[in-house]
């Protein structure tokens, strides 16, 4: 997921300060604006702004941002300098790191992100040498409670579905499909009226990096969050398990 359970990282972000929720609402306002710019404002043909509102409506971000959002996107002035970006990373002890920005201003971003780099002695990777240690799939993060059929049903359904992988925590279950089976994915789980708390594209590790030394492993911690904390920062992967 993001090094952690996706869980977990949707539980950080619904307990952070008001400070920080604004920041994080700056980044699904982003993120928002992106897929309209891409796909249009219509939700029953961009899935890519109805997942990204989805995820924006989960964390409580008022309709009026979101709106917002939309229109900065749609309205022909504006909107339109907001680029995705992918880095590779390498951080201490060898631990790999995806980062997906959406950023008006790349220049921007790539400092910010060496910035953080410099300050762990990590370094910027050349492109594919990081991305080919992670697969792309699709994920939903369903919670258990008021779930309305039994585990074992929710997993017969998501299997049918099309889910390659289910993962189950003490709070959630996370499906994990291939990209393509996303929609149909959920699709289904909404005509059974489960709706995902969070649905989307992630970046998995082919295998995880183990960091048996507690004080490495904290410093990786430190890391991802110093990453994930920077405004134009979307999502920051690893292949350490920060569980």
């Amino acid at each position: 997921m993001s090094g952690h359970s996706k869980w977990s990282t949707i539980k950080r972000q619904k307990a952070v300060t008001d400070q920080k929720r604004a920041q994080v609402f700056t980044k699904f306002a982003a993120a928002i604006s992106l897929a309209a710019k891409e796909g249009g404002s219509d939700l029953e043909t961009n899935f890519k702004l109805r997942l990204a509102i989805d995820r924006a409506r989960a964390m409580n971000m008022p309709h009026d941002n979101i709106t917002r959002a939309i229109e900065r996107a749609t309205k022909p002035s504006a909107g339109n300098e907001l680029a995705e970006v992918l880095y590779e990373v390498y951080g201490p002890a060898s631990s790999a790191f995806l980062v997906t920005c959406v950023t008006d201003n790349k220049n921007r971003a790539l400092s910010e992100i060496r910035q953080v780099i410099n300050e762990f002695q990590g370094r910027l990777a050349e492109s594919g040498s990081v991305l080919w240690q992670f697969e792309q799939k699709g994920i939903l993060v369903i919670p258990k409670e008021k779930l309305p059929i039994t585990e074992e049903q929710l997993q017969m359904l998501a299997i049918d579905a099309g889910a390659s992988d289910i993962k189950t925590y003490p709070e959630s279950v996370e499906i994990i499909v291939e990209p393509k089976d996303l929609k149909n994915c959920r699709d289904a789980l909404m005509a059974k009226k489960i709706a995902p708390l969070e649905s989307g594209l992630t970046y998995l590790p082919k295998n995880d990096l183990a960091i048996p030394d507690s004080k490495n492993l904290t410093q990786i911690k430190t890391f991802f969050d110093a990453l994930s904390d920077l405004p134009d920062v979307q999502e920051v992967y690893t292949n350490v398990n920060l569980d």
